[in-house]
């Protein structure tokens, strides 16, 4: 039976962000996930790494501040995942706030965040309609104009830190189940179900970083009690392409209108969800819901009934007595319990603070394990960090090594803006087997290369992990026009089996109609 000093339970941005922290100072890790890496909420997102501006209402300060803060520092990190997105939030006689108040939350939320991103004048109305000429005109008082930042592919972000923990040391486990916790002499037995094998681990220390599931995975540990509030969030893409965010109310909440590639996003819900977290998916009264905020802003605009597709996740929220679920804090906060203290559950918080909130937990686990190593990720550079990477100067390099390696600049800069520095590695093979370099689909970016990366690098076990590595994830459909590509390619490449990749179309066509709203043909 093997042994770590900590085991880490979940595979999203927050057990990423556990696992590097820990590996980082030395200590022997293994974070396990149940399905694959970003499967539930960490890819079921707004894609906003942002501090929060509507926290400023109910005066959580700390948590903007340190939202900002880390915010400031993913920009500094990991420079070509995110990118500076220009938000405008128009103002509308009748709105719960108005202008003044507006500016003056906006001028709070610069100062909090050093500057760090351009600030947020007053737009007149004629100004903002120069801007968004199809904006909503009746009624306008005007419109502030502020910057957060997008992350259109979350589910790269959280590969790159485990990739990083894993070059750190970690051992990383997707499709790997928790069965059983037991405490036996002093650490913790685990039973892990792995395809059809049983395993066993032994653990000094457990970090249960799974998220909606923290309750039900306590239990398995023989721990009593809820400390969850469960609600859930969907969204939709629309086809369309717009050049900024917008901000609007709609019944007391704020919804995201936003540029998704060439589509644009709208979200999100916020509402109670008590069943099993792997079984949320978008309503009609969700889709609903979101289309008529969306027409609050763009009242001629006619989007389809339907979406491109839609997506729903679940926020694991800490439970607050007397609050609504948009009214609850995204704090987070570590539960600390079973025999020794030992058993450690992280609940709350956001994908923005992934990196703080890995940190309060890994400060816990190493004063348990004796371990006074401190928290390096604040300045460790990141495997695929290149400083010369960044939304300004991505076209400029892009267009110097497309010249080096006689490949396509736009296909340089796909795989610059997914993999940063890892990139460097795969251009040096596209350039050895020009075949590599070709597209998989004419419906994305995507390209060979990428396939044979995810395959041998980065964990993919099935089908439905390739999506959550490509571009074509946010493509219409989710990539679902491209899945028979896929079957040949994977096939051809000696990745998979042909039935087995067959079969595997044949599920993903049956449960992306419910779970992603998509038209399978």
């Amino acid at each position: 039976m093997d042994s770590v000093d900590l085991l880490v339970i979940g595979g999203g941005i927050t057990g990423a962000g556990v696992a590097r922290d820990a590996a980082l100072r030395g200590m022997d890790v293994l974070l396990v996930e149940g399905h694959d890496f970003s499967w539930a909420t960490s890819s079921c997102n707004t894609r906003l790494v942002h501090g929060g501006l509507r926290y400023l209402e109910h005066l959580e300060l700390g948590l903007v501040m340190e939202s900002l803060k880390e915010r400031n520092l993913v920009a500094r990190m990991l420079p070509h995942l995110v990118r500076p997105m220009p938000i405008l939030l128009p103002n509308y006689k009748g709105d719960r706030h108005g202008p003044l108040a507006i500016r003056l939350g906006l001028k709070v939320y610069g100062l909090l965040g050093k500057g760090a991103l351009p600030g947020s004048p007053w737009l007149s109305p004629k100004e903002v309609l120069e801007l968004a000429p199809h904006l909503k005109k009746e009624g306008l008082r005007g419109a502030a104009l502020y910057y957060d930042l997008q992350v259109p592919l979350p589910e790269r972000l959280v590969l790159e830190i485990l990739l990083s923990a894993r070059e750190a040391g970690a051992k990383i486990k997707n499709h790997t189940r928790v069965t059983d916790i037991q405490w036996e002499e002093g650490a913790y037995t685990v039973q892990l179900q792995v395809s059809r094998e049983a395993l066993s681990v032994r653990a000094k220390v457990i970090a249960n970083c799974t998220g909606p599931w923290l309750d039900r995975v306590r239990a398995l540990a023989g721990l009593k009690g809820p400390v969850l509030y469960p609600t859930k969030g969907t969204h939709m893409v629309l086809p369309g392409e717009i050049s900024r965010g917008f901000y609007t109310e709609k019944e007391d909440r704020m919804v995201f209108v936003l540029p998704l590639g060439h589509h644009t996003l709208v979200g999100t819900t916020d509402t109670p969800f008590t069943q099993d977290p792997s079984t949320v998916c978008p309503t009609k009264e969700d889709l609903v819901y979101l289309l008529e905020a969306y027409r609050r802003l763009f009242p001629q605009d006619s989007p389809p009934e339907k979406p491109l597709f839609a997506y729903a996740g679940v926020r694991p929220l800490i439970y607050q007595k007397g609050k609504t679920p948009s009214q609850m804090s995204r704090r987070d906060k570590i539960f600390r319990e079973g025999p020794q203290g030992r058993f450690l559950s992280l609940g709350g918080g956001k994908l923005t603070t992934y990196r703080a909130m890995a940190k309060r937990l890994v400060d816990q686990a190493a004063s348990i394990l004796e371990n006074r190593e401190p928290s390096t990720t604040h300045h460790t550079p990141f495997g695929g960090y290149w400083e010369a990477l960044d939304s300004f100067s991505l076209e400029e390099q892009a267009q110097e090594l497309a010249g080096e390696y006689s490949i396509e600049k736009e296909k340089v800069k796909h795989l610059l803006s997914l993999y940063g520095r890892r990139g460097l590695e795969m251009l040096d093979l596209c350039r050895e087997e020009p075949a590599l370099a070709q597209t998989i689909h004419p419906s994305s970016p995507d390209l060979i290369i990428q396939v044979l990366q995810a395959f041998e690098k980065e964990e993919v076990q099935d089908l439905e992990d390739l999506f959550r590595r490509l571009y074509m994830g946010i493509t219409p459909g989710r990539g679902i026009q491209a899945l028979e590509a896929l079957v040949d390619l994977v096939v051809k490449m000696g990745f998979m089996d042909g039935e087995e990749a067959v079969n595997q179309a044949k599920d993903i066509k049956t449960s992306w109609k419910k779970k992603f709203q998509v038209e399978t043909g």
